[in-house]
């Protein structure tokens, strides 16, 4: 099920917000830019549609910065960006698969349609889920919201709200056109009575009997011979059990890079150089944010509440433009200083004027307007007689707000009573007068210079120059274990890679040494094949890797599955010494303890068994005792049968029919109805993936 079931089964990945955005941006006329297809590399072919890189390439933009937007992050990590890229290619085999099926049947979705889903009386649940379009104070869905928004797109200069919008429209509509096409078919399904009834009763059926069991154990391994060509015919008759895809086996070796004694020297030597000069700086904030390894923290903290309980306990009794430091904290070495010391509150009473831009060309006359505002509340001017120029009349009434929930929260804190300020957001301005200031403690600002503890360029030679030499011995797989051993590294193992795997236990981000894989010979060292470097950069270590195997899609070698054949062989060989014994001695006699007796066999009492029993009290999973003791009559002994982990011959001693009214029936004949419905969409989805031809050849751009 692939494609279609993939993206089902992957909606708990990035819940909420970070699930939304994903989808956000993805699913536009994927396959509309004909004009300039001979000039783009094909990345894939589904179903004879071209996927074209760099087509593919911008959705992944697309979600990646629609991804960032929603959840306020400047950048992504890698395994999020590469989650991205799986879902983005799920949506293109979903939508290519299902565009065929829904164009052949007709199946649309109107604008009229379109709208209900967006700001209508049947809102998407997707749509409600947008914190964008979420009442801020009640969590609650707003329409309003998204008739604010949309009356807004144009007001982003760049354009990409609008084409945000549009491609998350296509999602809305590809949904719901997948929806029809399942309901459909699911809406087609029918449960006969017979079928109802046959069930209910097997449900329903209790069988009381008795089981004489001949274990494949009791027979030697070595007393059954299994010939080259009994292995070979069972291979053959059950080869496409065996299938496999392209993948590799690695083995591989790290030189971890990480800081040394003197690297750590430096670091603090360089902090101190910035001791004079940072204790001085009155602009602190431009100051950090351009010096440091970390930004400049704004919130004025209370006493227990800052992070580091030892800068915490004396910061405050120190005077503001002291330092303390360098002083090591996790991964960092910092030198902190206490900007400010003041008496704040937590919570602020403030009057609001909103003031938003409808169009881009709006911007400009808007931030004149707050402006203009701002003078005029400067002068005099009370805040409700400027309420006409508020998108929302209702922010100007004075109302409460904790300081820390706020973006801009540190601004109003050092705001004093009565005094306004101007605070811009995406959205647009806010003119804000502070009209009440909560009960005030003390509090700190700290600004802190970090330092990375990180490798230095030496360093990471040193340690570059280690893993060269060791990959410059390994001619062969002998010599790379032996390397190994005598320079007492580990070597590491990373079995049945496939092409779009990217992670390897222990490393960061594999993908590119797994990449250059498929291209190395079975039996050498993987390199890049841009340089031939054998060594690769996977987040603070140096890999050298060895591709040990490499298997082709297809079938599951022979050799390779030796040992498990050979299994499967001698147990089928052992059912058939053991069914010809217990044939031959119900030739002699048809009671079950003689029949013991003749072929030393234990019998096992099995009560209470039905027909959708998942296992056999006391023998295990063994389906055709389940079916075989329904088939049975009272009183009556069974051929031998061959199950899966020995021979048994049955006796049944007393069946307990059970027959059900209507009303069973009719509840048997609505479960399986609705089980049948349940599987619809992810059997018929496998079947469209099985049937779809595609040709993936992302592996040579990821």
């Amino acid at each position: 099920m692939a494609a279609l079931e993939k993206i089902r089964n992957r909606a708990g990945l990035l819940i909420a917000v970070v699930g939304i955005a994903l989808l956000s941006f993805i699913l536009g006329d994927l396959f509309s830019s004909k004009n300039s297809s001979r000039e783009q590399p094909e990345i894939a072919k589904i179903n004879g549609e071209k996927i074209l890189y760099f087509d593919y390439q911008q959705r992944v933009d697309d979600a990646v910065e629609n991804m960032k937007r929603q959840t306020g992050q400047a950048s992504l990590d890698e395994k999020t960006y590469f989650q991205i890229q799986d879902q983005v290619w799920d949506q293109l085999v979903n939508k290519v698969i299902m565009d065929g099926e829904l164009e052949t049947l007709g199946i649309k979705v109107t604008p009229e349609e379109l709208l209900d889903m967006v700001q209508g009386n049947n809102v998407h649940p997707e749509v409600r889920n947008i914190p964008l379009f979420q009442n801020p104070e009640t969590g609650s869905f707003d329409p309003q919201r998204v008739v604010q928004f949309l009356q807004n797109l144009d007001a982003d200069n760049t354009g990409r709200s609008r084409q945000a919008w549009m491609s998350f429209e296509e999602y809305l509509v590809q949904q719901r056109q997948n929806e029809k096409y399942f309901s459909a078919i699911s809406k087609g399904i029918y449960v006969t009575d017979l079928y109802a009834k046959k069930a209910a009763i097997e449900k329903t059926t209790k069988v009381d009997m008795k089981a004489l069991f001949l274990p494949y154990a009791d027979i030697n391994d070595t007393t059954v011979a299994v010939t080259t060509k009994e292995l070979n015919d069972y291979y053959q008759k059950n080869k496409n059990q065996h299938k496999q895809e392209l993948s590799v086996d690695l083995e591989y070796v790290v030189f971890p890079i990480t800081a040394t004694e003197a690297d750590v020297e430096v670091i603090v030597s360089e902090l101190e150089d910035l001791r004079v000069e940072f204790a001085s700086v009155k602009e602190n904030p431009s100051y950090v944010n351009a010096n440091s390894d970390g930004t400049f923290d704004a919130k004025f903290y209370r006493r227990k509440e800052y992070p580091n309980s030892f800068i915490d306990s004396i910061m405050f009794s120190m005077k503001e433009g002291e330092l303390y430091g360098p002083y090591k904290e996790g991964e960092t070495y910092k030198l902190t200083k206490l900007v400010k010391k003041e008496n704040q509150p937590d919570s602020v009473q403030v009057s609001q004027i909103v003031i938003v831009p409808k169009t881009r060309e709006e911007v400009d006359a808007k931030k004149s307007l707050a402006d203009s505002l701002l003078t005029l509340v400067k002068n005099g001017a009370k805040m409700a007689d400027l309420a006409r120029f508020s998108e929302d009349v209702s922010s100007v009434k004075p109302a409460w707000v904790q300081l820390a929930n706020l973006p801009y929260g540190a601004s109003l804190a050092a705001t004093k009573k009565g005094e306004a300020i101007i605070e811009t957001t995406g959205e647009g301005s806010y003119l804000i007068q502070i009209t009440e200031r909560g009960k005030e403690e003390l509090k700190i600002q700290l600004a802190s210079l970090e330092r990375q503890i990180a490798p230095s360029e030496q360093t990471r030679t040193n340690v570059y120059q280690k893993a060269n030499a060791f990959a410059s011995s390994i001619t062969s797989a002998y010599d790379f274990n032996k390397a190994a051993e005598e320079k007492g590294i580990v070597k590491r193992v990373a079995n049945a890679l496939s092409q779009t795997s990217r992670d390897i236990r222990g490393l960061e981000n594999a993908r590119p040494l797994i990449r250059e894989a498929f291209y190395a010979t079975e039996g050498n060292l993987v390199t890049f094949r841009s340089n031939n470097s054998p060594i690769f950069e996977i987040g603070d270590t140096y890999v050298v890797g060895y591709l040990k195997k490499r298997r082709e899609e297809g079938f599951v070698p022979l050799d390779e599955l030796k040992p498990t054949l050979e299994a499967a062989v001698r147990k089928q060989k052992k059912a058939e010494i053991l069914f010809s014994k217990a044939t031959q001695a119900l030739k002699e006699t048809t009671d079950l303890e003689q029949l013991a007796g003749k072929l030393k066999a234990t019998v096992k009492d099995i009560n209470g068994l039905t027909f959708a029993a998942f296992s056999v009290p006391g023998v295990g999973i063994e389906p055709k005792i389940n079916g075989m003791a329904l088939k049975l009559s009272k009183g009556e002994i069974s051929q031998p049968i061959e199950g899966n982990n020995g021979v048994y011959v049955l006796n049944v001693i007393e069946k307990h029919d059970v027959t059900p009214d209507e009303v069973a029936f009719e509840m048997e004949k609505t479960n399986l109805r609705r089980t049948l419905q349940g599987r619809v969409s992810s059997e018929i989805a496998k079947m469209l993936k099985e049937s779809a031809r595609i040709d993936d050849n992302r592996l040579m751009y990821q």
